[in-house]
């Protein structure tokens, strides 16, 4: 009988075998139905998914509106029954407005402040239900805000029109109700001069302007509580040669200056006299309210002081105006002033 003995090889080796064995069991996930003694094999993680509402389509104002109110009511449509709504108004980059409501409509004064005319503005709203704020409804709409107030109509210098003086009289078409008159003359992008005014004319007391040179002006109303936009698109004059009688000494020069003007209200006939200080008179012209020039009183150089002159209320053709507002403006060597007329019947 023949023996087998096992070589000092297999010895060396049967360590190792065994021990891929082994690995080779667990790393299979018990292939062989071997398992790792008080472990218990995991489920895989399901995902997270949250679900949040859609966000609010917006009704109004449409986008690209022009609106009237300077806190208008921004308003949107929902299919969620109940929530919050945040409403968002922005001017370019900035937030200008914003808050929330219960209901799906919003008013922008509601936000802490009112917004400006001829601006422009766009404005996006989200809502909240239980599981979140919805994204911004987008692209934001956007609406500009516009004038209640027309811009008054202006009547003189005309658009175009050559201008003797350095220092010419602005005129628009009086509107019904009480306001303030707000002129600008302009060179270019510059401001040359402005001015407010309770009656429908400004006399232009900024720099003096140049001769041969062009200028656009421009009036806006203004009430207590609203204003108009400015008359577009502005007119234009130019400023002649000037003769040396249209003066543009400073008024700081002239000394005390004064202008009576009695009775005013008149019926039959005024009288405007001027002091010492006014120089000599060059110019005086009556102007009806809508601008036209009623009546001129007086050309040429003549000491003011020496001859009050006196309007009979009659018009260039010698028939009597009718009762009304009218200005007077008179113009001497060194200065102008235009005085407020009121012929009752």
């Amino acid at each position: 009988m023949m023996h087998f003995a096992p070589s000092d090889s297999a010895f060396r080796f049967a360590p190792i075998l065994v021990g891929a064995l082994v690995a080779a069991t667990f790393g299979s996930g018990g292939t062989f139905g071997v398992r790792t003694l008080g472990t218990v094999a995991a489920p895989a993680a399901a995902p997270v998914c949250q679900v949040l509402p859609p966000p609010p389509r917006p009704v109004l104002p449409e986008d690209e509106d022009t609106v009237l109110s300077v806190s208008p009511v921004l308003e949107v449509e929902s299919s969620i029954p109940s929530g919050w709504f945040h409403f968002r108004v922005m001017e370019g980059k900035s937030t200008v407005a914003e808050g929330y409501s219960p209901l799906p409509q919003w008013y922008v004064s509601a936000g802490g402040r009112s917004l400006q005319r001829g601006h422009k503005y766009h404005w996006s709203c989200r809502v909240r239900d239980l599981s979140g704020w919805s994204p911004w409804f987008s692209p934001h709409w956007s609406f500009h805000v516009g004038f209640e107030v027309p811009p008054p109509e202006p009547k003189l210098p005309q658009n175009g029109a050559v201008v003797f003086t350095h220092r010419p009289v602005l005129m628009v078409k009086p509107v019904s109700s009480p306001v303030q008159y707000r002129f600008r003359v302009l060179e270019g992008k510059t401001l040359m001069g402005e001015g407010v005014s309770e009656f429908p004319f400004w006399l232009y007391d900024g720099e003096p302007l140049k001769q041969g040179s062009r200028y656009e002006w421009t009036c806006r109303v203004e009430e207590p509580e609203d204003t108009s936009g400015w008359f577009e698109p502005m007119w234009s004059f130019e400023i002649a040669d000037v003769p040396t009688a249209d003066g543009v000494a400073g008024n700081s020069s002239l000394g005390s200056v004064s202008v009576t003007v009695a009775p005013n209200p008149f019926s039959d006939q005024v009288t405007i006299s001027l002091s010492q200080g006014f120089g000599r008179i060059v110019r005086l012209d009556v102007y009806s309210a809508d601008g036209r020039i009623v009546h001129t009183m007086a050309t040429g150089s003549r000491p003011a002081r020496r001859c009050p002159l006196v309007w009979d209320g009659r018009d260039q053709h010698n028939r009597v105006v009718g009762p009304g507002t009218y200005f007077c403006r008179i113009q001497s060597e060194s200065r102008q002033e235009v005085i407020k007329l009121t012929k009752a019947n």
